[in-house]
């Protein structure tokens, strides 16, 4: 009963101080709210990270070039090259990107889609599978035959019900055999597969000679422990290949960009590691400015309500009863705000989650562990910030305290 009592008490002492009370707890709510949503959001984060890596696996690379001539770009040679004199890469195939094109089926029209020529070894090379249908072979490449694999979206939007197997789409007016579709890929470092139709690369140069633009190169590593060892032989292969490459290293414009899935992710680890540690500070700063104020706020009332605590003391009531109703209003008013502080964070997530693809925001992670975590912390500040004002509160002089003005 002395608990009901003193519970009671404190909520009575709350009330006498409503706005002051309510001010105090807004201050906790937004301190919770804040380093509740940055840490969900920072988990996210990484959590998109590690979905990403998981996409490109573990031991993929691509390379290309920037800043060059039209006769300093990679070539389909090169690839082969690669694949013939790099003997730890499991596969390597070329790209190049021909840019956006119109495509049409049955009166349909998509326009502005990127048709990329690729080497049948790159749907290997990107973990790209078919949803139905097959790949181009090597022989559908080298026979020039005019076949697609077209992606989600593209068989969504122009095929509707119809299974475009065996279909002919026309890409800028030329006619093309509908021969696999890829699965739906959305976690792709150079942008999803979706949206994109695949032709074999010599068709491609001979039907849109003029639309070839950059070539890339794409593979993967037959172990991880190669990774390092494959990024050396890959530059020296292709420095060998094209010497002005080194020329312009030299002078402090290296063209050639090799891409290892292994730096990629210790460089984006690193920033995620940071980036958790700047949010941290910025919690711990949040939550100690709230717990400053729960303790400021408990002073004052002490102050103010000392002839209260007087007559309490000369009445019987013990050091024990005063503190715990301090304590108790401590605790009310930072568990309340970190229950507030909570739902906002919870809401604010939400919404969070809810923003389009395109707006590149991670879906926060909201855990178990960290709304419990925030209650603890919301319950930590209030025995912090109380328990000093709650023991001069039981230590004050009776007699002085009913004198006090």
């Amino acid at each position: 009963m002395i608990i009901f009592e003193v519970i009671r008490m404190a909520l009575r002492g709350i009330r006498a101080n409503l706005l002051r009370s309510l001010l105090t707890t807004l201050g906790i709510a937004v301190g919770v709210g804040c380093v509740v949503t940055l840490i969900a959001y920072s988990a996210g984060n990484t959590q998109q990270l590690l979905d990403r890596f998981d996409s490109f696996g573990a031991t993929s690379f691509s390379a290309g070039v920037w800043n060059v001539d039209e006769r300093s770009m990679l070539t389909l040679d090169d690839a082969r090259a690669l694949r013939e004199e790099v003997e730890v890469l499991s596969v390597a195939a070329a790209s190049i990107e021909m840019g956006s094109m119109d495509l049409e089926f049955g009166g349909m029209t998509k326009e502005g889609v990127s048709l990329v020529a690729t080497e049948p070894q790159y749907f290997r090379a990107r973990s790209v599978e078919m949803a139905s249908g097959r790949n181009y072979s090597e022989t559908d490449n080298l026979s020039m035959n005019q076949v697609c694999v077209i992606g989600a979206n593209v068989r969504d939007e122009l095929f509707m019900n119809r299974d475009p197997l065996g279909l002919e789409l026309l890409i800028e007016g030329k006619a093309f055999q509908v021969i696999g579709v890829m699965a739906r890929k959305d976690n792709n470092r150079h942008g999803n597969t979706n949206d994109t139709v695949s032709i074999p690369p010599n068709t491609a140069l001979l039907e849109f000679p003029l639309r070839a633009s950059n070539i890339g190169i794409n593979g993967e590593v037959r172990d991880v422990k190669y990774l390092d060892y494959a990024e050396t032989r890959i530059r020296e292969v292709l420095e060998a290949r094209h010497p002005e490459y080194m020329e312009m290293a030299a002078r402090g414009e290296d063209p050639l960009n090799i891409w290892m899935v292994n730096k990629w992710i210790e460089r984006r680890t690193a920033a995620a590691r940071s980036m958790s540690r700047f949010l941290l500070v910025i919690g711990v700063l949040c939550l100690t400015i709230g717990a400053v104020g729960v303790m400021n706020i408990m002073l004052v009332a002490v102050e103010e309500r000392t002839l209260e605590i007087g007559l309490r003391k000369a009445l019987g009531a013990t050091r024990p009863v005063i503190v715990g109703q301090f304590l108790s209003e401590a605790l009310i008013v930072c568990l309340s705000g970190g229950a507030v502080g909570l739902g906002v964070a919870v809401v604010a997530c939400a919404k969070m989650a809810a923003m389009p693809e395109d707006a590149n925001v991670p879906d926060p992670l909201l855990s178990q562990q960290l709304m419990v975590g925030a209650l603890l912390v919301s319950l930590v500040i209030a025995l912090a910030a109380g328990t000093w004002p709650a023991v001069l509160a039981s230590s004050t002089d009776p007699i002085e305290s009913l004198t006090y003005e």
